[in-house]
């Protein structure tokens, strides 16, 4: 508890700091203002418009997340329509105004491979289709014992209304991911055998389907409705289906909204085998969920308080409990551009643990895992934004989270009496929970020279504690990210990502030919810190065509994010877009 008293004072000084310093009396003084340019509104500002204020407006309150995803999934595009009434601007129309499709094609080493059509043509005034087509290759890693491709397919379709009172967008997407199970210990005999290796399938395929519906009301005290179904398999005969149906009320109270989201959620996963038993296994899950909210973001004093209770109401594995409450909380004081605007934030919650979106970050886990709920007792930061004039913000907190069953990445041992399964040679990972408490700083900053420059930067530094696990496996103890993008001249635009990942304790397996899956020892290998560099230069030739080139570097002592899985360490790849206007 002196944790989080600490963290509360720190807080509650940070407050009583900005009220005293407004209380000072000064002398106003005459100044001089000069305005140098004025504002046209243009089109693409008027997009912009948001409904209402939220808290994104007053201060950012992202939860920093580790993300191991190898693979660039790309995001089918939506498009969110204004909802307000046509206005009555002068049209600045930019060269590529009357385009509404392009066309990426792309080539590099490794064979590296591109391709991405994406269309969105209006069908009326208030309904526009749209499409996506992406088939990318990522290309293969050398000196592997088994292939090493990855690739990603993707097709999805979008429908979307709006008018005055309504605004709706339907989605259905088709997703396949290809991977390899090609993180073999190179240095064992064992599993180099070529006869062994050519008698397993190391090929994994993840295909999902996914469609929903999300509904937004601007006037009534309904505003939004969500479905969402998603169903998934792999080559391993495993399956998984996920449902989900929520929805947003808000009540006006006293000069403060108040606001209540019930949602009903349901999951069943099954694979055709377990790892160590190789009898079927399933499980399922569904709960009740319902967060209320009493806020007020108006003033300098701006709060939203509140909380979440979930209710169990099935479930394969009784370890979470039926009934479970969290809470939703932030504060903060000062108006939004203000040099020093203290926050705090709080939130919690009962998360499903997914195959599909586990497989996300980590495509190398087997298809036997032991699914079970993760309970965020409390998630949060205390901290201060700065705002400045010169287009600088500037991000400082502590975060602190506290987890029962939180999910470790550890590997699997090596299982002598493979059949065909290629991810039992001790080159996959299943899930062991532990209660799990997460604290350290973070910081972020960016500089926007103006809409076609801009630079950001931020950094998180966590430290574990954990009950029953020797080590938090495979969680880092540092993560940086950078970004920039420099607009060079009117036709030449470079931009640039990087991230670092910091060490990660991993669990390395023995291989013993005669000796048990569930006896193999443990032991712990650190895989190093890595660095990854992204860039892109984009030439635009004119309206229509642009030519890029992009350069892919990982750079460490092991070149890998998981263990005995390595990264090509330089990856080159030149294409072109074309944009087109598409009309039905």
């Amino acid at each position: 508890m002196d944790k989080f008293r600490f963290l509360l004072i720190l807080f509650f000084i940070s407050m009583s700091f900005k009220l005293t310093s407004q209380e000072e009396e000064k002398k106003i003084v005459t100044e001089k203002l000069t305005v140098t340019k004025s504002f046209t509104p243009e089109l693409n500002k008027v997009n912009k418009i948001r409904s209402k204020v939220t808290d994104k407006d007053i201060i950012k309150t992202d939860k920093m997340t580790v993300k191991y995803s190898l693979l660039d999934v790309p995001v089918i595009s939506t498009f969110k329509p204004n909802k307000a009434s046509p206005l009555k601007l002068k049209r600045n129309f930019s060269e590529e105004s009357n385009h509404n499709s392009q066309f990426n094609f792309g080539l590099g080493n490794r064979d590296q491979l591109v391709f991405d059509l994406t269309s969105h043509v209006n069908l009326n005034r208030n309904e526009r289709l749209g499409f996506d087509l992406i088939n990318n290759n990522y290309g293969s890693i050398k000196n592997t014992l088994t292939p090493s491709d990855q690739n990603l397919f993707v097709f999805g379709i979008q429908h979307s209304y709006s008018s005055q009172k309504v605004e709706v967008l339907n989605n259905l997407e088709l997703n396949q991911m290809n991977s390899y199970y090609y993180g073999i210990y190179n240095d064992v005999s064992t599993l180099s055998d070529p006869i062994l290796l050519s008698n397993v399938e190391t090929f994994q395929k993840r295909t999902s389907f996914t469609t929903s519906s999300n509904w937004k009301w601007y006037n009534g005290f309904v505003k939004e409705a969500l479905f969402k179904y998603r169903s998934s398999k792999d080559s391993f005969d495993s399956a998984e289906n996920f449902i989900s149906l929520n929805a947003v009320l808000s009540f006006p109270i006293f000069g403060s909204n108040f606001l209540i989201s019930p949602q009903v959620s349901s999951i069943d996963t099954s694979f055709s085998e377990g790892y160590f038993d190789r009898l079927p296994m399933e499980s399922f899950y569904s709960k009740a969920q319902t967060a209320f909210q009493l806020s007020n973001i108006i003033n300098n004093f701006k709060y939203k308080i509140g909380g979440t209770i979930n209710y169990m109401f099935n479930q394969s594995n009784e370890l979470t409990p039926e009934l479970f409450f969290s809470p939703k909380i932030f504060l903060s004081y000062g108006q939004i551009g203000e040099r020093f605007l203290p926050y705090l934030t709080l939130d919690g919650g009962l998360d499903f643990n997914r195959y599909f979106s586990l497989s996300l970050y980590n495509p190398y886990l087997a298809p036997t895992l032991n699914l079970i709920p993760t309970q965020t007792i409390f998630s949060g930061e205390v901290g201060f934004k700065s705002f400045f004039d010169s287009g600088v913000e500037f991000r400082f907190a502590t975060h602190f989270k506290q987890q029962d069953n939180a999910p470790f990445f550890v590997r699997y041992p090596y299982d002598p009496s493979v059949i065909n399964q290629g991810y039992r040679l001790a080159n996959s990972f299943g899930l062991e929970y532990d209660n799990l408490f997460t604290y350290g700083i973070l910081t972020e900053f960016s500089y926007d020279f103006n809409d076609d420059n801009l630079i950001r930067f931020s950094f998180a530094q966590f430290n574990y504690e954990t009950e029953n696990i020797d080590h938090p496996w495979n969680l880092p103890d540092f993560e940086g990210n950078l970004s920039l993008g420099i607009k060079i001249q009117k036709k030449i635009r470079f931009n640039l990502s990087g991230r670092y990942i910091g060490v990660r304790p991993s669990a390395y397996r023995n291989v013993f030919p005669n000796l048990l899956p569930e006896n193999s020892p443990i032991s712990l290998d650190l895989v190093p810190g890595i660095f990854q560099l992204k860039t892109e230069v984009n030439y635009r030739y004119n309206k229509d065509w642009q030519i890029y080139i992009r350069n892919n570097i990982n750079n460490s002592s092991s070149n890998s994010i998981w263990a005995y899985y390595p990264l090509n360490q330089n990856l080159f790849l030149a294409g072109l877009r074309y944009s087109f206007a598409l009309s039905l």
